[in-house]
């Protein structure tokens, strides 16, 4: 950047989102310049270059929760959400999709909360995180004014382990919550 070659310096900034550790402070001053430079005309077009660039080397996709983090403090956050959704249908790492997950819950953003859900579910490789992932889609229903869809999850559930104590407990107590009495003293 100091020899007036920004083009260079936006790469190796997002190069540098990259990060190892939980806290690494080159990442962190990279996310802070790139956030500065990001308010100048027309260089946000110039980072997202590079990232696509960077991203046909760099297949991580915790790179790409580094940059939709980016773009989250450079209050870009419909851009950041847009690009997790996109990662979301493509990548099985549960990391991935935990801390895609977190930070739509962070921003309240429901469908990308159930996306991210119901491919943790799909991917899940332990039964008991499959019917974590279901019951936590079901709530999400719940909550978001959904209770045909969240009782669609939790009958798919019962469905899939009938004879599963804790499923067929905390689906009645679900039902109950809902109030759809008959379905609770149904299971």
């Amino acid at each position: 950047e100091d020899k007036h070659q920004l083009r260079e310096a936006l790469t190796e900034y997002v190069r540098a989102l990259v990060t190892t550790d939980f806290y690494e402070e080159d990442t962190y001053r990279a996310r802070r310049r790139l956030v500065t430079l990001s308010k100048r005309p027309g260089v946000s077009n110039q980072i997202a270059a590079a990232f696509i660039q960077e991203r046909r080397r760099n297949k991580n996709d915790s790179f790409v929760l580094d940059y939709a983090d980016f773009l989250d403090h450079a209050k870009r956050w419909p851009e950041a959400s847009r690009l997790l959704r996109n990662e979301l249908a493509r990548s099985d790492s549960q990391e991935f999709l935990r801390r895609a997950l977190n930070l739509f819950a962070d921003h309240n953003e429901v469908t990308g909360q159930v996306a991210a859900l119901q491919r943790l579910t799909a991917t899940a490789t332990a039964r008991r995180s499959e019917i974590s992932y279901r019951l936590r889609l079901a709530e999400i229903y719940s909550k978001n004014s959904q209770p045909n869809q969240a009782a669609t999850v939790s009958r798919a559930l019962v469905q899939k382990y009938p004879t599963n104590y804790g499923v067929l407990t905390e689906v009645a107590e679900f039902y109950w919550r809902l109030g759809l009495r008959s379905n609770s003293l149904g299971v």
